[in-house]
């Protein structure tokens, strides 16, 4: 008993001051949910964005300088930038500043055919070292079938919706990347007996896991499930067919190049999850060397479904 008591006549001291140590500590800083963290200085590279299409008559191309995360300035555009564009190594044009929409720009002397060349996109800004991007034109998709379904579906809310049915045939042996968009078209008679018509890409989204959002490019996917085989792109939509009405639907498969795919999906992740304090961060799929930004190629086929 009495050895109980002296081990107990020590242990209680210990405990006790272990006790006012941990309650000194508890100040309200040790409670804050705000947590301060050291921002790397960010060091300005030139940023570059084109999307080039086989059949485009125009180059335009975004030019200027990155920011750091907390600088609240506004994104510049260089005034005197050298930006080229070559095919197969030969230059094919110089972009000029479009002083109206701050793009640097060109227009070719004919459209961009659509054989697998490779292009590569150079810029000079000032202050910088220089940067490029290279991609090779992919291939025109091939549509096996495509038809449009009015009302064929019920959404998960509980209402009818219509379903466009694309059937693409993908090469084997090779990894390929697709982007759809569903076109609708309006008509205006400009003159007597003359339509003219103007389109925008129509709302489509699909319960296919493979075929997710790429925004600006549409819905993408990549071939991984169906390498070397033919496969249903099923999309769900809603057009505006009414009776007499001057409208049509098309869709416009496109194959892209792998940047594009990875571009195009963590784009869209990224605008998402903007403005949510719980998402992960998400880092923006980047192929300019020297800098940031994308440069992509993509060759597509339109289909009418209702004209």
């Amino acid at each position: 008993m009495i050895h109980l008591m002296k081990i107990a006549s020590f242990f209680y001291p210990v405990l006790l001051l272990a006790l006012l140590a941990s309650l000194s500590s508890c100040n309200p800083d040790s409670f804050s949910q705000i947590v301060d963290i050291d921002i790397p200085e960010h060091e300005p590279k030139p940023v570059l964005n084109l999307d080039l299409r086989a059949g485009d008559t125009i180059v335009s191309c975004l030019v200027s300088s990155s920011k750091g995360i907390i600088d609240t300035g506004e994104y510049l555009i260089p005034l005197n930038a050298k930006v080229r564009l070559l095919r197969n190594g030969q230059l094919i044009s110089t972009l000029a500043l479009n002083p109206d929409n701050g793009r640097y720009q060109a227009r070719l002397a004919s459209p961009l055919p659509d054989d697998a060349a490779e292009y590569r996109l150079e810029a000079e800004l000032p202050g910088f070292e220089p940067v490029y991007a290279q991609q090779r034109m992919p291939a025109k998709p091939v549509i096996t079938s495509a038809s449009y379904r009015p009302d064929a579906i019920i959404t998960p809310d509980g209402y009818r919706s219509d379903e466009v049915i694309v059937e693409l045939e993908d090469p084997a042996g090779e990894e390929n990347f697709y982007a759809l968009q569903l076109i609708q078209y309006y008509g205006f008679e400009s003159s007597p007996g003359d339509t003219t018509y103007f389109g925008n890409e129509n709302f489509a989204s699909s319960d296919d896991p493979n075929l997710v959002d790429g925004s600006p490019l549409g819905l993408v996917i990549s071939d991984g499930a169906f390498n070397g085989r033919r496969y249903q792109l099923r999309v769900r939509t809603d057009f505006n067919d009414n009776p007499g009405s001057l409208v049509k639907l098309s869709v416009r498969l496109m194959q892209i190049t792998r940047e594009a795919y990875y571009y195009a999906r963590s784009q869209s992740e990224y605008q998402l999850n903007v403005g949510n304090p719980f998402a992960e961060p998400i880092t923006v799929f980047n192929n300019i060397q020297g800098g940031y930004g994308i440069f992509h190629l993509a060759n597509g086929t339109e289909r009418f479904l209702v004209e």
